[in-house]
């Protein structure tokens, strides 16, 4: 064991004499090599369940090349109070069983008071020495994914069921997961994802929504959506297609100005997602459909008397369109 040499070279009146420096430069070496990155890796043997490094980084094989074999003691003889070493195994073949215990000259206390066993050499368990002790400070388990899932208990968390980017798009999937990529490449043509959700029924104003704000991945419910897509100018929002519907506003005065949209949320009469109509007062079918929307300084309202209908994409005859397949789309401005 080398101790750090003092850091006053002075011989009494007489000064500091070659032998002495030559000793303490000695005594520093000695010292340096105990150190991490001091010297190349020792190579020990367990001998009835014990091994004594006199240097920072250890390589442990088990006694007789037998497959496993318990590492009870780590000797204290050549490395001071406050060394550091890191231990890790030859192979996976013979492996090393670092033994807890709290007691005993050279001990080893490990984290979660639980053996453990260097599976490969790819693990690494770094120890400093705090008076008998060996106390680990961490642990490396390498390419041994599983260890490290059991460590931290998280199960085989590593085999995560991902959602494709259709599935996070339409909105169906709950059960999956979508990864932080997945997810900003569904919101790119998106815009807006509904979590927890199958179907393209009216969005309750608790549900929690996924979004791209400022180029950063959002959830928030409905209602704080609301809060982010309003101006000091225009307020915007998305009401059910029903026969009479009313929305308050928060512009605290008269509108100037609206338009009214429907807009497509699931296929229908050919239109894809996404699509928007102007939908206007029809007379087809033998009875009139007509269409009314207003505002005053504190709502908008909007209603329908009968089903609206609209040409189908690909032609033909006006068609009766979906209510729920649909969504009205207003945007007011001061």
């Amino acid at each position: 064991m080398v101790s750090r040499p003092n850091a006053d070279l002075s011989v009494g009146g007489g000064g500091t004499t070659a032998l002495v420096v030559r000793d303490w430069l000695h005594q520093l070496l000695g010292w340096a090599e105990q150190l991490p990155g001091g010297v190349g890796l020792q190579s020990l043997t367990i001998s009835d369940g014990i091994v004594t490094p006199n240097r920072a980084r250890v390589v442990v094989d088990t006694e007789a090349g037998s497959t496993t074999d318990e590492l009870l003691t780590i000797g204290n003889a050549n490395l001071p109070d406050g060394s550091i070493i890191v231990v890790s195994s030859v192979d996976s073949s013979r492996k090393p069983v670092l033994v807890h215990r709290t007691t005993g000259e050279g001990h080893i206390f490990l984290h979660g008071g639980s053996d453990l066993t260097l599976e490969s050499s790819s693990n690494f368990v770094m120890f400093e020495r705090t008076g008998s002790r060996w106390r680990e400070l961490f642990r490396w388990y390498g390419t041994t994914s599983s260890a490290w899932r059991a460590f931290f208990g998280i199960g085989n968390a590593g085999a995560l069921d991902l959602a494709l980017i259709s599935e996070a798009k339409a909105g169906t999937r709950a059960d999956r997961l979508m990864s932080p990529a997945r997810t900003k490449n569904a919101l790119d043509d998106a815009a807006l994802m509904v979590t927890g959700r199958a179907s393209a029924s009216p969005l309750d104003g608790s549900e929690r929504l996924m979004l791209a704000k400022a180029g950063a991945l959002v959830q928030a419910d409905a209602l704080e959506l609301k809060a982010w897509i309003q101006s000091p100018d225009w307020y915007s929002g998305l009401l059910a297609f029903d026969a009479s519907v009313t929305e308050a506003h928060p512009l605290g005065s008269m509108p100037s100005r609206m338009e009214v949209h429907a807009v497509c949320f699931e296929a229908d009469l050919g239109y894809p997602t996404g699509f928007r109509a102007t939908p206007m007062t029809d007379d087809t079918g033998g009875s009139a459909r007509t269409l009314s929307a207003g505002f005053d300084a504190e709502e908008v309202f909007i209603s329908r008397s009968s089903a609206l209908r609209m040409r189908p994409k690909g032609g033909g005859s006006p068609a009766a369109m979906t209510p729920s397949k649909w969504r009205w789309e207003f945007k007011l401005w001061r």
